[in-house]
């Protein structure tokens, strides 16, 4: 029976995951050909920057307490999601959030004239503070969104509001392709706001479907609402540090050469496709197993769950984040470089892409790491760690940024995930044991050995390719790097492989 219970769980754990990492691959081509349609019409000038500037604004308020929002709600809500008490207590997160959020909006939007040219200096100021009417109520539909979703995740529906992001893209690519020309870089701003709104209403939508039902208030006297506060209360804290990190490189690149602010976001954008399609896809999908994992302190369940997610998403981004610094250049130049995006554009893109590539593995590893403590409840953790993070980040961004401009914030984006991932490593070891074990190690250092590898092979084919067409020169270096590192691991009999085929046997077994 025990056995039976073990692979049901399993088998849900892999239906989970199969949903979010299609609803990711479904989300990452749309914003890959959001990105494509924005360089195109939009560019890399001072008006993207000025979009950058205030979008993270509300992005990262959104991104700090969110995560807080669902780390808290998911393992509380688990307990009790299919009784009157756990509706109540939906229904009263969901208000507060909406309450409190509305609160914000309306203090950015009457100080936006003051917190804009205060925090960034940018060469147009006057669209910055027009797009901050559109996109400063997003910090509302966001924040509700996250709720919504964290609801749905508990009761272990995993596909439609993973596929909800995507209707949000939909609409913002709609908004370029139809307004850009005649209302510019404020095409996105209507975008953001009405996709946002849409994809609140599918999700609340799907959610009516299994029951739920909305209702304007809120149950103060719900136990479980204070117990809640209480683990999302040190989360909050803990992600306001880590997401401050976002907006600061943002204002440090503000005051570089135009076009920086610009540089690093598209630097970023083809990391998201390993970071959605793999890594997040995992880690969203197994927290509520955490939780029942931690509720009945089976530690050798997490640790084993935890250590393979660790050993896979090295296994994937390591080599992804060579490819990356390889090909940067070519990459950066066909998918871009047309319209209104320059080869100079092309140039700072491609910097910035080789130095985020460095922390690909570490971003990996945090995005499930973090989800551990999490379900451990043990919040406090990553308050504490969040505190050096900051710090590092701003003296790295400082001293980095003199000789490497936009570069060295990419840079020290990588280090500093490094050290922030050593940390919690070596804290969730002492805690839980076990997880420098001998077999984790030769995991890795097989996954290192298979990547060395594979780079000598695709400069050794860039260097003698020289004469190809650009784009056949890359699809070729792709295929065969990949290729080799696939055939290295099979010939040193990597354990990864083996677990990449049990996942897609499960998946394919659903």
């Amino acid at each position: 029976m025990e056995r039976l219970q073990i692979e049901s769980k399993d088998r849900g754990l892999a239906n989970a995951t199969f949903c979010v990492v299609f609803a990711n691959a479904v989300f990452f081509l749309l914003n890959f050909g959001k990105g494509v349609l924005i360089a195109n019409y939009i560019g890399a000038g001072t008006d993207m920057d000025a979009y950058l500037a205030v979008e993270s604004i509300p992005a990262i308020l959104i991104a700090l307490l969110s995560g807080a929002l669902i780390a808290g709600v998911i393992p509380e809500l688990s307990k009790i999601k299919n009784s009157k008490e756990g509706l109540n207590l939906s229904n009263s997160i969901l208000n507060i959030t909406i309450i409190s959020a509305s609160f914000m909006v309306f203090i950015l939007i009457i100080s936006s004239r003051f917190i804009i040219p205060t925090f960034f200096e940018l060469e147009n100021s006057k669209i910055a503070i027009k797009l901050s009417y559109f996109l400063f109520p997003f910090l509302i539909t966001g924040l509700a969104f996250s709720v919504l979703k964290s609801i749905a995740n508990t009761h272990k529906i995993f596909l439609l509001p993973a596929l909800s992001p995507s209707i949000y893209i939909l609409i913002i690519i709609l908004c370029v392709i139809l307004l850009s020309q005649r209302l510019g870089v404020i095409s996105l701003g209507i975008g953001v706001l009405v996709g946002s709104i849409l994809q609140v209403l599918f999700i609340f939508s799907e959610l009516k479907k299994h029951g739920f039902r909305y209702k304007p208030y809120v149950d103060f006297h719900n136990p479980h609402l204070s117990k809640t506060a209480r683990m999302t209360a040190p989360l909050v804290v803990g992600s306001a540090l880590a997401n401050f990190n976002v907006f600061v490189d943002r204002v440090m690149a503000s005051r570089l050469s135009a076009g920086s602010v610009s540089a690093l976001h598209y630097g970023y954008i083809p990391l998201t496709f390993v970071l959605s399609f793999f890594t997040v896809a995992i880690s969203t999908s197994i927290l509520p197993y955490f939780s029942e994992y931690a509720a009945s302190n089976n530690i050798k369940k997490i640790k084993s769950t935890f250590m393979s997610g660790v050993n896979l998403s090295i296994f994937i981004t390591l080599p992804v984040a060579v490819l990356f610094w390889s090909i940067a250049t070519p990459l950066v130049k066909i998918v871009l470089e047309r319209g209104a995006f320059t080869s100079n554009n092309t140039a700072a893109v491609s910097t910035a892409l080789r130095l985020y590539a460095l922390g690909l593995p570490f971003i990996a590893i945090n995005a499930i790491i973090v989800r551990v403590y999490h379900a451990l409840q043990k919040n406090i953790v990553i308050m504490l760690v969040a505190i050096p993070y900051v710090v590092f980040n701003i003296l790295f961004n400082w001293i980095l940024s003199k000789p490497l401009g936009h570069g060295g914030i990419a840079l020290s984006t990588s280090i500093d995930y490094f050290i922030v991932v050593s940390i919690l490593f070596v804290i969730l070891n002492s805690q839980i044991g076990g997880l420098f074990a001998k077999r984790h190690l030769i995991s890795c250092c097989k996954t290192i050995l298979c990547t060395c590898i594979m780079a000598f092979s695709i400069y050794a084919f860039l260097y003698y390719s020289k004469e190809f067409a650009i784009v056949t020169s890359l699809l070729s270096s792709i295929i065969i790097g990949l290729a080799i590192y696939w055939l290295t691991a099979l010939l040193i009999r990597h354990g990864e492989i083996k677990n990449l085929c049990n996942i897609s046997r499960k998946i394919l077994n659903r």
